[in-house]
């Protein structure tokens, strides 16, 4: 996402325990990542979590991703369903129009790879418990 045109960065906010947690970043160096992940999400993301739909945010007054970000943001919710998976969001230039819809349709396709990781993960677990059950 963060290679599509005009965007400047773009990261993932996944539910852990009933809380968003930041979990990856494209175009974020790894000290703003690693600062992310210890601060908690900032407002617009959260609301972005529980809202239908694209909710368009302004960097300068979240001061999000960072203090000296700029530009125009967009955060869409993750979902496969009804569950609620996490959140994306983009930061692009101020003089790049926001397409929430673009970014609508990748979080589509992220959801879809988080719940299939998540199918595979569980998977796993199964057959390493029917491992050690058969193992001799």
């Amino acid at each position: 996402m963060a290679r599509a045109p005009g965007v400047e960065c773009a990261g993932v906010y996944l539910r852990d325990a009933g809380c968003l947690r930041f979990s990856a970043a494209f175009g974020v160096p790894r000290w703003l990542g690693e600062r992310l992940a210890d601060a908690a999400p900032p407002a617009p993301l959260v609301r972005a979590s529980t809202a239908a739909g694209p909710l368009l945010f302004d960097p300068v007054a979240v001061a999000f991703p960072e203090p000296r970000s700029t530009g125009s943001g967009v955060a869409v919710a993750l979902r496969t369903g009804e569950q609620a998976l996490g959140v994306l969001f983009a930061v692009l230039p101020a003089d790049a129009p926001v397409e929430p819809r673009t970014v609508e349709s990748f979080a589509e396709l992220l959801a879809q790879a988080v719940a299939a990781r998540s199918r595979i993960a569980e998977l796993e677990h199964r057959l390493a418990a029917i491992a050690a059950l058969t193992a001799c």
